[in-house]
C-alpha cells in the first residue's frame, strides 16, 4: 500500500470497541476498497503478501536468521514503501498484518481452486465420447 493510502486508512481506524477480528476485516474491506484486490493481489505470488505481514507483525522490515550466525533478512517487499511500517501505531501495524495474512490466504484459495478447475478441464479434454 502507498504510503499516504494507509496514513488516511490508520486515521479513520480507531478501535471503538471493534474485537481484532472485525478491525482486521475492516482493514480488509478498506484494501479492497483502495484497488488491492484478487487482480492486484495474485501479481504478489512469490509471498510478497506473506512478507509484508510479517513484517508489520514484527514491526521491522528485517529478522535475524535463528542460525549461528545471526544473519540479518529484509523480508519487505522490495517495491513497496519502507515508510508505510513506520507510519503505523502497534496496534495499527498488527491489524494491516492480520489483514495481509487474510488477502494471501485468498490467493492461495484463488490459486488452488484455479489448479482444481485447470485439471478438471485436461482430464474432459482427454476424454473420448
Amino acid at each position: 500500500m502507498k504510503a499516504q493510502e494507509q496514513k488516511r486508512v490508520g486515521a479513520t481506524h480507531r478501535t471503538n470497541g471493534k474485537s481484532p477480528i472485525e478491525m482486521i476485516t475492516a482493514e480488509r474491506q478498506a484494501q479492497l476498497a483502495m484497488g488491492y484486490n484478487a487482480a492486484h493481489d495474485d501479481q504478489h505470488s512469490a509471498g510478497e503478501l506473506a512478507a509484508a505481514a510479517a513484517c508489520f507483525a514484527l514491526g521491522s522490515t528485517q529478522v535475524r536468521s535463528a542460525e549461528a550466525t545471526g544473519e540479518v533478512r529484509n523480508l519487505w517487499p522490495a517495491e513497496w514503501p519502507t515508510e508505510i511500517l513506520g507510519t503505523n501505531t502497534r496496534m495499527r501495524q498488527l491489524v494491516v498484518a492480520g489483514a495481509l495474512i487474510a488477502a494471501e490466504i485468498e490467493r492461495l484459495q484463488r490459486a488452488h481452486f484455479a489448479a482444481i478447475d485447470a485439471a478438471q478441464q485436461s482430464t474432459l479434454d482427454t476424454l473420448e465420447f
